[in-house]
């Protein structure tokens, strides 16, 4: 009760992009993309003086996000390999930063691809080459056809995964994906289903093996509003029923990404704390989330400038499971009000003020906290940042 946490940090995050022409149009292309960041300002010291010695204090913190070269191997199919964004049509089973060969051929009004790639996951190997195996790796692999008209795209998408993250347990999945988007002037329309089988073997009780069956759904609209837009947006992830363990497994394995508004009961899209609810509640299998009791995210926001330098926008979002037996009972998640202010100093650089209040449900106390798991106080926060782009 009355317990409180705050950091001030900063991070930098880069794009090089190279390119080799051929008779004017790209044939070899390079991507690199790193992040200087995320440092505390009040536990990372670079000005330390131990040049070749270990530092006290850690220094500024780098990792690399992608690199990738890619290929034309016409003007209508190219070849990419690396680390690239391994995403499907709605990002709510894949949205991950992994290895892998993708092709893909662009015909007149479609485009196809195939992925061949490598999920990260968590289980040791060993820490050089030679010390790391296939044995316990998640591959995936599948493809995607999008369908594009003028006002509108269709995605259909299949993938299939295979993971052995947890030792002689393998798990066999299979995600499809249909997706529509449509833009109607300024209104912007989209609706994605996703259905999930596949086996998980030796994963309950006694050994035995689960039958996947699982599903995800989401759907939103925006419209403008003045000279600003209103949105609203739904998102449903399927739950388990309530006898664990036995050779049913109805939870949908997901990303932990969404295209919802909200930034505690889901990813704050500002940056990505990895503290929001939908995935604190799950259980995180390598680079999947699952939650045996579903999750149901309704959130409506609207947007509008006050001048042309200020505008203000407010996210009202609530949260619900769709199995409460699997929260001991509980159904409400929480609600969550985010009231958000960006002031744009020019074109490329804006400061921005986001106000936070988030009342939890008893259903997102069972998972989250760790003495009192009945307590729901209220919950107020804030964010104040500096964003400038190049």
């Amino acid at each position: 009760d009355g317990q409180s946490t705050g950091q001030l940090a900063s991070f930098l995050r880069t794009r090089l992009g190279l390119e080799k022409l051929t008779a004017g149009n790209p044939h070899l292309s390079l991507l690199h993309e790193m992040e200087l960041g995320w440092n505390a300002w009040g536990g990372t010291n670079p000005g330390q003086p131990n040049a070749f010695k270990e530092m006290a204090q850690p220094g500024l913190n780098l990792r690399h996000r992608q690199l990738w070269a890619q290929v034309a191997l016409s003007d209508k199919a190219s070849l990419k390999a690396g680390f690239q964004e391994i995403k499907d049509p709605s990002g709510l089973f894949l949205d991950h930063l992994g290895g892998g060969f993708s092709f893909t051929y662009r015909g007149s009004g479609s485009e196809s691809s195939i992925l061949v790639g490598q999920l990260p996951e968590n289980t040791l190997e060993g820490l050089s080459i030679g010390d790391d195996n296939f044995v316990t790796d998640s591959l995936i692999a599948g493809g995607q056809f999008k369908l594009m008209g003028q006002i509108s795209t269709i995605d259909l998408a299949a993938y299939f995964l295979h993971d052995e993250r947890a030792i002689d347990r393998p798990l066999d999945l299979a995600t499809f994906v249909a997706g529509f988007d449509a833009e109607l002037g300024a209104t912007q329309l989209w609706i994605h289903a996703l259905g999930q089988y596949g086996t998980w073997a030796n994963s309950g009780i006694g050994g035995i093996d689960q039958n996947i069956a699982a599903w995800a759904a989401q759907i939103g609209i925006t419209q403008p509003l003045m000279n600003g837009f209103w949105s609203v947006r739904g998102l449903v992830l399927s739950g388990d029923d309530n006898y664990d363990g036995n050779d049913h497994q109805g939870a949908f394995l997901g990303s932990g990404k969404n295209r919802s508004a909200s930034k505690i009961l889901t990813e704050d899209e500002n940056r990505d704390r990895y503290d929001n609810l939908d995935e604190r509640m799950a259980t995180n299998l390598g680079s999947l989330f699952l939650n045996t009791a579903g999750l149901a995210v309704l959130d409506a926001s609207v947007s509008l400038p006050v001048s042309n330098q200020y505008s203000q926008s407010m996210v009202v979002a609530g949260g619900w499971n769709l199995t409460p037996d699997n929260a001991l009972g509980h159904q409400f998640v929480g609600t969550e009000l985010d009231w958000s202010h960006t002031w744009s100093i020019e074109d490329s650089a804006a400061l921005f003020l986001t106000v936070q209040v988030f009342q939890p449900g008893k259903a997102a106390a069972v998972f989250v906290n760790d003495v009192d798991r009945t307590a729901t106080e209220t919950i107020y926060g804030g964010q104040l940042g500096f964003q400038a782009r190049f």
